[in-house]
């Protein structure tokens, strides 16, 4: 019975790890379902340099996740390895099980960071305006996708 509950705790683990990963590269790359959030004609325009700002740092943002998620894919593919062996090595598993946890750790790391990063390139008037978009019951949970919606900061 442990093990079966084992197995779930991987199986459910691996696949929101995954979804998760596909979502944050989604959003570092500015791919949202919606990039067309309406706002009126006076509403105030990213400089030039504020784009570039946000190119830096989803350019250094994606590296930092691709290399978190290769991570995580290597453990996931041993994880099921060890799973599929005639006998599983539990020193292994708890082994793999903590290097992918790692490896997400460091991908909400990398997704906090940047967000930290867009948030400092903001004026406070723009800031002002990502407060009053989260604060609507249909925003979007994820405050980048909010600052990439909100300012249509364009996919690469």
């Amino acid at each position: 019975m442990l093990f079966g509950n084992i197995m779930k705790i991987y199986i459910v683990s691996f696949f929101l790890s995954s979804l998760f990963l596909v979502t944050m590269c989604g959003i570092c790359l500015g791919q949202t379902s919606d990039n067309t959030a309406k706002t009126p004609d006076n509403f105030p325009s990213l400089t030039t340099a504020q784009l570039e700002a946000f190119k830096s740092i989803r350019t250094e943002s994606e590296k930092k996740a691709a290399a978190y998620g290769l991570q995580l894919a290597v453990a996931t593919k041993q994880i099921y390895g060890n799973m599929m062996s005639d006998k599983e090595d539990n020193k292994l598993r708890r082994k793999l099980s903590k290097q992918m946890n790692e490896a997400v750790v460091g991908i909400l790391a990398v997704k906090g960071q940047s967000i930290r990063e867009m948030l400092k390139v903001l004026t406070v008037e723009q800031r002002q305006l990502v407060k009053n978009e989260m604060q609507k019951p249909d925003a979007p949970s994820d405050l980048s996708e909010i600052i990439v919606r909100l300012f249509k900061i364009p996919a690469k």
